[in-house]
């Protein structure tokens, strides 16, 4: 099903567009807050500094890719 979105109202396309993408961002959110609960109460400190510069490496490489 192919939608054309140069016609009609803009604001209901753009928010079908972007439902997605914020439900994405939704979830890996959440994923991040219980990863760092998970880390944070079952290894230690240095473990914890890792998973944040890995966390921290992965959210910049999303970053780039757009």
């Amino acid at each position: 099903m192919e939608k054309d979105m140069t016609k009609g109202s803009p604001l209901p396309v753009i928010l079908q567009f972007t439902l997605p993408l914020i439900i994405g961002n939704i979830f890996q959110q959440l994923y991040n807050m219980v990863d760092s609960v998970v880390v944070g109460n079952y290894v230690g400190s240095s473990e914890r500094l890792c998973s944040w510069c890995l966390d921290l490496r992965r959210a910049s490489q999303q970053a780039l890719r757009f």
